[in-house]
């Protein structure tokens, strides 16, 4: 439904009227202005790397709902992937690589979502990984996001000790590269 809204709002539609698929105009409002802040940078150009360059807008409004890839290209990104790993495994370096990696892969991954988490006392362990996998998938298909947030202890109103997510204002202010 969001998709729909999105795509609704990018072909010219008035936010008003695209958002009469159980939204709310508040809500709509929102999931849009969240949309604009995913999709513009700092600077306010478009991230490329959530919006194709190719991709031609339709109205007025900023191209906000993901352009879906093409079957072909999914297609050659798949095959890409096997001929990557394929040449990878020719020598015996890189066999215990990709192991290593799907040792990490298989430990970490959690099938309720896509994505794979590593702390910062792990951070050997991520550029192993992620050395491994950007031979396999090009490093253009990748996203990694840095959470500054750790966790504190309080005592709650049970008096019992419990714990709730900070964010460190010092990591978070460091450049990261």
């Amino acid at each position: 439904m969001i998709e729909k809204l999105l795509l609704d709002i990018e072909d010219g539609q008035a936010l008003g009227a695209a958002s009469s698929l159980n939204f709310t105009y508040d809500d709509a409002l929102m999931i849009y202005e969240r949309a604009l802040s995913l999709v513009k940078n700092e600077d306010g150009t478009l991230n490329h790397k959530l919006i194709s360059k190719k991709r031609k807008q339709s109205s007025d409004y900023i191209l906000i709902a993901l352009t879906p890839l093409h079957y072909h290209e999914e297609q050659a990104l798949v095959y890409q992937c096997f001929d990557n790993l394929e040449t990878l495994y020719k020598s015996k370096a890189s066999r215990d690589k990709i192991k290593q990696m799907l040792d990490v892969f298989y430990k970490k991954t959690n099938t309720s979502k896509s994505e794979i988490r590593f702390t910062f006392k792990q951070k050997k362990d991520f550029y192993k990984y992620f050395d491994t996998m950007c031979q396999i998938l090009p490093s253009k298909y990748w996203r990694v996001n840095i959470s500054c947030i750790e966790s504190g202890s309080y005592i709650n109103e049970k008096n019992k000790k419990s714990y709730r997510p900070i964010v460190n204002k010092a990591a978070q202010l460091r450049r990261i590269e």
